[in-house]
């Protein structure tokens, strides 16, 4: 087997390096983001919590029944959303504040950004990887077409198989498996984070 050229590397570390950038953001910021622009594309700027559980399955960002109300009640303490509907189908409707954070107008604390191409591609350039962001829009597409994100919409979103593979659970090939000084920096950082250190 011949040795990777230089174009055949760099490939690999950037898809791991978008995998590491998707990853890093806490899942409860996710799933609120995913939340709040779901609901800007529902009539009224509401939903039924049923129908936001299921949005947020499809994104690969799983939850029971308590976690979504818990998840609600947080967009209502923050002033992004009023509780709407009632038992047994209780709900939640856009503030304004709510609706120019799901349209990446505003940013709120505890809300990830939106992940596109061009805020990975940002990521990716703090990494000192000179990339364009045609690179990283093909890179996307090949992650998108190997089930390790969903791209839909110039939304990037992580798969269940992106930790794994990011962390060097799993490995696929094409993509750069990360260095063990990396695995252990990454764990730091979540404990820390985990801790509230």
């Amino acid at each position: 087997m011949a040795p990777l050229t230089f174009a055949e590397r760099l490939a690999e570390h950037l898809r791991l390096v978008i995998l590491r950038s998707l990853t890093e953001v806490p899942p409860d910021e996710q799933r609120r983001f995913v939340v709040l622009w779901t609901l800007t594309a529902a009539p009224g700027y509401a939903s039924n919590l049923s129908l936001l559980q299921d949005e947020l399955e499809g994104w690969y960002l799983h939850v029971t029944r308590d976690q979504m109300r818990t998840l609600a009640d947080w967009l209502v303490e923050q002033g992004l959303a009023v509780h709407a509907g009632q038992d047994p189908a209780p709900g939640i409707r856009l503030t304004q504040r709510g609706l120019d954070a799901g349209r990446s107008v505003v940013t709120v604390s505890g809300v990830a950004a939106k992940a596109t191409t061009t805020w990975l591609h940002s990521r990716v350039q703090a990494m000192c990887l000179d990339v364009s962001l045609a690179d990283v829009e093909e890179a996307v597409d090949w992650l998108a077409a190997h089930s390790l994100v969903v791209h839909a919409n110039d939304f990037v979103m992580p798969t269940t198989k992106t930790a794994d593979v990011a962390a060097g659970r799993a490995r696929v090939a094409g993509v750069k498996a990360p260095s063990p000084s990396s695995i252990m920096a990454a764990a730091a950082n979540s404990a820390r984070g985990l801790l509230g250190g």
